[in-house]
């Protein structure tokens, strides 16, 4: 298959040693099978990666890559923790786009984000951003007055993404140990959500068996708390920020309770007359 490559920019830094740690130096880094159109509200996921290599001596351990949405393609003069913000600011980093980075002299790493990296809803659409991963050291980079590691590639806001909508259950109520079917639409993919049982007194972080775009399937716990005679709603939700990202308007009760079915009686025979002795 072919493997398209964002273009590149890239900085080079030259920090000093402190406190046993090398600094982020000859890092070369670009993003493979970057999206070149996304939607505001977009989760792009591991929809591409990120590839570093090492070029020098030192090793380069416990730090992070953070993936934000620019206005232009520079880089940073000093590399920064960038600040995640549900609303489109010049530099937002992108919901749960921080990575950590380990790497050796000489090796080359492929990463796949784990986040969501969700583009903000309100992102102005019908403009060229830039897409960047940016190198930090943490705030030992503070001070040095280096350039920072970064490769930035052009991305169009064509519109906005649709969310998640939950329309009802496949089941009449639910169960202890019992499985509940979400329908709906613009699921998604699972990656950085999860699926919330809620109700009076509970909020429960249900098992997902099988997820797809219009339908998630998902295991009722036996929770004491999940009481009979009470409603109850299934939403989907940020696993990181704990943000709802679908509707959480559709409810159903739990299934009555079933009582054990009474013993069978067992029937007296009549005393056997004496003349029978």
């Amino acid at each position: 298959m072919k493997r398209y490559i964002c273009f590149l920019l890239l900085a080079v830094a030259a920090l000093p040693m402190e406190a046993g740690h090398l600094f982020a130096a000859d890092l070369a880094i670009r993003i493979n099978n970057c999206p070149a159109s996304v939607k505001a509200g977009q989760n792009l996921g591991s929809s591409f990666q990120l590839v570093v290599t090492n070029k020098g001596k030192g090793t380069v351990k416990d730090d992070s890559i953070e993936i934000v949405l620019k206005k232009n393609s520079s880089c940073p003069a000093i590399a920064r923790h960038a600040l995640y913000s549900p609303s489109f600011f010049d530099g937002v980093l992108l919901q749960g786009g921080r990575e950590s980075l380990s790497v050796a002299p000489g090796q080359t790493v492929t990463l796949r984000p784990h986040g969501m990296n969700t583009i903000p809803w309100d992102t102005p659409v019908g403009r060229t951003y830039y897409l960047c991963a940016i190198v930090i050291a943490g705030d030992k980079v503070k001070g040095t007055g280096g350039q920072s590691n970064c490769a930035c590639s052009p991305v169009n806001v064509t519109g906005v993404a649709e969310k998640p909508v939950i329309t009802g259950y496949a089941e009449r109520c639910i169960d202890r140990l019992g499985t509940i079917t979400v329908l709906g639409r613009n699921f998604g993919a699972p990656a950085g959500k999860a699926v919330i049982l809620s109700g009076p007194g509970v909020s429960l972080n249900l098992q997902v068996i099988s997820w797809g775009d219009s339908m998630i399937l998902s295991r009722i716990p036996d929770d004491p708390n999940i009481l009979d005679g009470q409603q109850y709603s299934v939403a989907v939700r940020d696993a990181k920020t704990g943000e709802w990202l679908s509707n959480r308007d559709r409810y159903l009760g739990t299934c009555p309770t079933r009582k054990p079915a009474p013993a069978p009686r067992q029937q007296q025979l009549p005393p056997t007359p004496p003349f029978l002795h």
